[in-house]
Formats: structure tokens, sequence, C-alpha cells
């Protein structure tokens, strides 16, 4: 079950109260103490305010802040921090004279009561970190704390590996940075400042496990062993972060497995981390579960049962390939396509324009708009720029475009047939209405920067991001590239349709009228920039792409932006959507979640994320070279069931994943194994099947509700976030109770076979042909005979049987 954010944000909320009101103390940081040659505000105060908690959210952080006293929050602005220290001198908060009476000091010493507890013994290295800096005249050196780099070295202890290498090959611990079970590392961490010179930071600065079910790091950096796996160390640094992969190789395997040769790429890179990790990989696939595997994922549908027994009957080797080609030639898969895109640009039929009757219309021509790209395989940097440098006319003269935009609404009034996809530009992306008029930029910013970026800009809204190094003028130099867009009646449009206006006026005073004129809307670029509202007091930032270039300009930043993100060295655009890619076809992202890559949060296999973009980069942005690529992969193709000691391995291909159905994939799958259609109400065209319904909710129909049972998101979030993700008590209890699938069962496949006068061997074959794409062995196929032959009543028995399959694990999942 999701836990709604509302309430997810107060939970932790209250936690944090918690610790933070606690009269018990936190604990000694053991933390060996730095040698620190001169103490500065910005590179040793500053970073253990952060490192005590005194500016996290629920304390001297908050937006109140806390008795009187105010920090910002995390430490972003180390400035407004020390105004706040040293600004007032006669709050006491600093004492030049008298350090120990500080309240800076006395407070969190406990010295004075304090409601966040005991939190700077006062016989502690932190303690006296402080009371030098104020005794030294607590000053401030501004901008001493900018960091050009963050470096991270590895201690190991000596004489710890001596035990294991008898045990396990050297080759199995040669990785750099390879723990073996028993052994530690320390961490130390440089950081190479903007003046020119390097400090050891160690004491200072946060290190973290990306999996601590691997390794973890105490407050001194040493690091434990916990488990086999891989693990990425991260250090954040004032804003900064360094991070190093750690490698903690399986106990040997019993028996050896051989592993076919490298297919390609992917499987240099996953191969290279599972001999560095001692893992073994599991078989390839049978061909039924390659089969049913491909089709779920490309088509979203299993395959049918002539094109099982087809392929299952060939025995080229060269028939994966084949089938590959196939299925991403198929039309499915672009409807498939269309539909995770809309997913990622928050297609939301409550955010579009008036009339409530057109909107699921223009949702479909949204879901087109992207249907019609895949299917001609537009490379994705093109598609890219369809989306962000759009706006209505795409310069298009106004009188033609009043009349081509009035005849598409009086279309779209008709039918579900808009011919919306023709366009060059997706303006819908643009065309968002909300409450008050048009959303905030920094809603479309933060948009944009999740679903062609992959980053999530949203805490910079309206503070430095704490576990990314994106500033609120980062958040404000990118919402200023979106800001000169305006959705609405610009001067030229509003003076051509008076125009018009009174051309029909004139004629219908002389003769036969003229087709009333709708209320026009555009998208377009006006020459001043709309003002942001959080990101308010960055608004002089100039448009500028996250962690790259100065766009503004005369002309629109947009067309700039769009030329950097197909740069080959841009540092996000390709790896966002390879990982979205590798996330659609193996269950979870190189980088997960999909749209959080973050400094703090480096890729499980950076070496194959890197390889797989450069490659994507290389050939033209092509997306169905991308999928050919995973798809002909022995890291796709493995089967699913555990070989030597991969049992346990989820996160690094060792095996495939076992997945529950997306929703819109398992509705489909249900109809195709029963040979039924589904009727998704007014706001979808008839025939429609689930990968084809556009827009995010659907009136007059409890199809919506079952979507949302089955965890198709509600695209209401400024991220692609919204659907289920992993197993849920939902799935299996709509597929036991649904009174709609035993009217199915009632009147599909089963029917037919009935009254086609099939066997029960014929029936039931065809059956698990349909539902699991597989034959049924033998003993399968022998206890159903007795089951169906012996009970009163055959269509009774059959359908319980078809019931019964599709209630099964093998079903219900992608495997």
């Amino acid at each position: 079950m999701r836990i709604p954010l509302d309430v997810l944000a107060l939970v932790i909320t209250l936690a944090t109260v918690q610790v933070c009101s606690s009269q018990e103390p936190i604990g000694r940081d053991t933390t060996e103490a730095p040698s620190v040659e001169k103490v500065d505000f910005e590179r040793h105060v500053a970073p253990l305010f952060r490192r005590l908690g005194c500016n996290a959210g629920a304390c001297h952080g908050s937006f109140e802040g806390k008795g009187g006293f105010r920090l910002s929050l995390f430490g972003g602005s180390p400035a407004k921090d020390y105004a706040a220290l040293a600004g007032d001198p006669g709050s006491r908060r600093v004492v030049l004279d008298a350090p120990e009476e500080s309240l800076l000091l006395a407070k969190p010493s406990r010295h004075v009561d304090h409601e966040g507890g005991l939190r700077l013994p006062d016989d502690s290295w932190q303690y006296a970190i402080v009371r030098r800096w104020i005794a030294d005249g607590a000053r401030h050196v501004a901008g001493s704390g900018e960091v050009r780099r963050l470096v991270m070295k590895i201690e190991r202890f000596p004489g710890t590996r001596s035990d294991v290498v008898g045990r396990r090959s050297q080759a199995r611990l040669s990785h750099p940075t390879a723990l073996a079970p028993g052994e530690s590392l320390r961490l130390g961490v440089t950081a190479e400042f903007a003046d020119g010179t390097s400090e050891d930071v160690t004491a200072f600065v946060e290190i973290r496990s990306s999996d601590e079910s691997v390794a973890a790091v105490d407050a001194a950096g040493l690091v434990t062993t916990l488990g086999p796996g891989c693990t990425s160390l991260v250090a954040a640094y004032l804003g900064s972060f360094a991070n190093a992969p750690l490698i903690v190789p399986y106990p040997p395997a019993e028996e050896s497995v051989p592993r076919p040769s490298p297919a390609n790429l992917i499987d240099v890179a996953v191969d290279e981390q599972l001999d560095e990790l001692g893992l073994t990989s599991s078989p390839p696939a049978s061909d039924e579960e390659f089969l049913r595997r491909a089709s779920l994922d490309v088509l979203g549908t299993v395959p049918t049962v002539d094109a099982v027994r087809a392929f299952l009957a060939d025995s080229d080797p060269a028939k994966r390939a084949r089938a590959i080609d196939r299925l991403l030639a198929h039309p499915r898969r672009a409807a498939v396509w269309a539909s995770k895109m809309c997913d990622v640009t928050a297609c939301n039929v409550d955010t579009m324009e008036s009339p409530e009757a057109l909107r699921p219309k223009r949702a479909k021509m949204w879901y087109d708009w992207f249907r019609r790209r895949f299917a001609e395989n537009v490379s994705y940097d093109k598609l890219a720029g369809g989306v962000l440098r759009a706006t209505s006319r795409g310069g298009e003269s106004i009188d033609r475009w009043i009349e081509v935009e009035a005849a598409r609404e009086a279309a779209a009034l008709a039918s579900f047939d808009a011919e919306y996809g023709q366009r060059p530009f997706l303006d819908l992306y643009w065309r968002r209405v909300g409450p008050d008029g048009t959303p905030p930029v920094e809603d479309l910013a933060e948009l944009t920067a999740s679903a062609f970026l992959g980053l999530r800009l949203h805490c910079a809204r309206c503070h430095h991001h704490p576990y990314d190094r994106w500033s609120q003028r980062d958040f404000a130099g990118f919402a200023q590239v979106l800001a000169r867009v305006q959705f609405g009646a610009s001067t030229e449009l509003r003076s051509e349709m008076n125009r018009q206006l009174e051309a029909r006026r004139q004629q219908r005073a002389s003769g036969p009228a003229l087709p009333p004129l709708p209320r026009l809307q555009e998208v377009y670029v006006s020459a001043t920039a709309r003002p942001l509202v959080d990101a308010a007091a960055e608004a002089s930032a100039p448009a500028t792409a996250p962690g790259g270039p100065v766009l503004a300009g005369p002309t629109d930043p947009r067309e700039r932006f769009v030329d950097w993100l197909a740069e080959p060295d841009n540092p996000f655009f390709a790896r966002s959507f390879v990982n979205r890619v590798w996330a659609k076809y193996f269950g979870v992202g190189l980088v997960d979640p999909i749209d959080d890559m973050s400094a703090s949060n480096p890729a499980r296999n950076p070496a194959l994320l890197e390889r797989l973009a450069a490659e994507f980069v290389r050939s033209g942005y092509d997306v169905v070279y991308l999928e050919r690529l995973i798809l002909s992969s022995n890291a796709f193709q493995r089967s699913a069931h555990p070989a030597g000691n991969n049992a346990l391995d989820s996160r690094n291909f060792a095996r495939a994943a076992v997945r529950p159905l997306p929703a819109e994939t398992l509705i489909d799958t249900l109809n195709a194994a029963l040979e039924t259609r589904e009727d998704f109400g007014p706001d979808v065209p008839s025939g429609s099947t689930a990968y084809e319904v556009a827009p995010n909710r659907l009136s007059g129909t409890d199809l919506d509700t079952v979507f949302r049972l089955l965890g198709r998101g509600d695209r209401r979030s400024l991220c692609d976030c919204d659907r289920a993700a992993g197993p849920s008590i939902r799935q299996p209890i709509y597929l036991m109770s649904d009174p709609s699938i035993m009217h199915k069962i009632a009147v599909g496949r089963l029917t037919r076979l009935l009254d086609a006068g099939c066997s029960d061997r014929g029936i039931l074959t065809e059956l698990y042909l349909a539902a699991l794409s597989r034959f049924p062995d033998e003993g399968e196929l022998e206890f159903l005979q007795t089951q169906v032959s012996t009970a009163a009543d055959r269509r009774a028995a059959l359908t319980d049987v078809l019931w019964a399959i599709l209630n099964t694990r093998e079903f219900s999942t992608n495997h």
C-alpha cells in the first residue's frame, strides 16, 4: 500500500521532532579528533551543525527555527548561518571574550537547558573546535568552503585478508575495494577547495553506504561487512559528494555453472561485476520463458497460442533474434511506449483546459503523438526536442493555424480522430491549467528535470538540496529556461481572432453565416519571463541548464537547452533514458529510483550505465537499437531460477527477477488469455486495450478503480513516481474475487473450445498455451484430465481449472 505523501511527511516530521526534542544524549561521536591548524567557519563549524542534526527540518533548520534561532536547512547557506549566530551581539549566541558562555556552546552541552538534549559534550573534540573558532574571533571568510572536488581514499587494515585468500581465489578479491568477510576498511575524505588548498575533512563529512545490507559505515568512517553484494560508499560535505564502490564477494558456489560468452557490451559489464562478486549466473531461460518475458515487456501482453507453437517448433538457432525483431516491429510496442511516456510527462486530464468534454480527447492526442514517434522510431533526441521546444503554431502563420486548430477542435468534439500526432510539436505538454490559472514555472521545471534528465530538483525549490549539489539558484536558473513559455491568448492571436470575428459579423449581414470560431489559446514564447514563485529570492539567476551552460539570450532558451541535451557529453540526458529503458526490461533501474540520478545515489553498475549510454549516443539515440541490445543480451535472457550461489541476489542481474505485471499488462494479458475485450467507457475509443487508454482517469466505468487497485498511477505528481512498484496483495485479491473475471471465463476462449467439441486434453493444452505460454507437462495433464473427467459438470470443472491457472503466480508475474 502506498502511504499518501502528506501522511508520510507528517510521520517523518513527528519522528524527527521526537529525536530532536529528546532529553537523552544522542551518543558520543567517536570520530578521531582531527588536526585542524586554523578553524574556519565554513569548512569546520558549519559542517558540524549538520552532523549534529542542528540544521535539520525539525530543529533549527525549520522555517520558523527553534527558540528564536534559525539556521539554513541542512546548511545550504553558510552566510545566513553566520549572520544568525554573530549578527546580533545581544543574543549571546557567540560571546567572544568568554567562549564557554556562548549559547552556541552552553546549550548543546546542556550547561543551559536545551530542548534538543545533549549534542556537544564539553569534553568532545567537536566542542573544542567550536570553542577555538569563537576564541579566535568567530570570523567568517565568505567562500572559504567552496569545494572544487571531494576525494574519497580507502585504507585497508593490514593482515586481514590472509585467512580468506586460501578459501577464495585472489582474482575474486582483486577489485580495489573488495572486502572479504571479517575485513574492515577505514575511509578518508579530502576536500580540494576553490582557493587551491586541500584538507582532510573526514571528521566533518557524512558517510553512508547505499546498501546497508552489504556494509555499514560508522561516524568515524569505519566500514564493516554485513553481507555479500555490492554497495557504494557515499561521502557528503558542503554540498559536494564523493563515492566509491565496495564489493563483498559471495561464498563460493558448491558447483560450477558455465556462463555463455558475452552476447554484447551489456554482458561484458554485467559479467565483470558478477566475477568481482564471485556470483554464479543462472543458465539461459527456456524458449517458453524467453518468449513470454519478451512479449510481456515489449508488447504488454502474452504471445498468441499460434506464436508459441511456432516458436517452440522452430529449431533455427537464430529464432530468438528473429523473434526480437518481430516484437520490436509490432504496433503494440509503440502503444506500450506511448502509455509510458504519458506517465513520464504527466498527461493529466485534471490539468487540461476546458471544455471538460475535450479533456479525454486531448489525452488521446497526447498519447497519439508519442505513439506515432515510437512507431516510426524517431530518435529520442528529436522526440524530446518535439516536446521541450514546442509552441502551438510551430512557425505556422496565425490565420492558417486558427483554421487548422478550429477544425481539429471540431473533429475532437465529434470523435477521437483529431490527427494531432502529425504535428511536429507536443504543445499539450505546456497547455496546463490549475485552480489559479497556469501552474508555476517551477512545476514545469521540476517535471521536465524528472522526465528528461532523471533529476529530482524539487528540494532546491526552497533550499539547498540535502543529497545533491543543487542550490536554489541552480533551480531558479533552470526555471528561467522555461519561464518565457506562455499559455493563453497572445497579442497576435487576439488581433487575428478579432479580425476574423469582425469578418464573420460582416458576412452575416450580407450572406450565409460562417461557422463560429471556438475559443482558442496557444503556447507561445513571450519576450518577458513569467515570475518565479517558490524561487523568487533567486529570480535574478540567468537561464541555465542544470550542471550545464548559461542559456540566456534574446531567443527562446529552450532551443539551446534542447541542443545541450543532445551533446554527446551531456551528463544526464542519455543516461536518464537508458536507465528508464533498463528498468522497463529488468524491473529496476541501474539507478533506482529511476529519476534520482543524484550525486549521492550512484548506479549499481556504473560501468554498464556509462557504456550503454555511450552506445545509445553513438547509435544516434536509436530507441529500437537500444531495446534490441538489451533483449539480445544474456543478462535479459537468463532464467529466473536460482543457480549456484545466486539465490539471494536481486541487484546484479545474475538471474532474471520475478516481477508483478503492471496494471495495463495484467488486464491485457487476462483478455488475451480469455479471448475477451474490455469496455473502458466513454473516455476511450471502443475496442481499445488497456495500453491504449490515454486518460489518467476514466468516467462511467468501474475500471478506473481497477486500474488504481492494480497500481496504475494517476499522473498527479511532478515525477514518474505515482505508479505502484513491487508486489501487492491487491493483485491476487482482484484475480480471486472480481466477478468480471468469472464472466469473461464464461463467455471467452473456454466457451469457444467447448462449442467446437475439443477434447479435454486439447482444451487444457490451449489454456496453458494461452495463459502461461507453455505446454502443460504430462503430470499436470494427467492430474487435470482426471479432475475434469470425474466431475459431474465438465464445463464447471474446466472453468475451475482456468480460474486456478489465472490465480497462479506463474500467470500474474513476469519471470
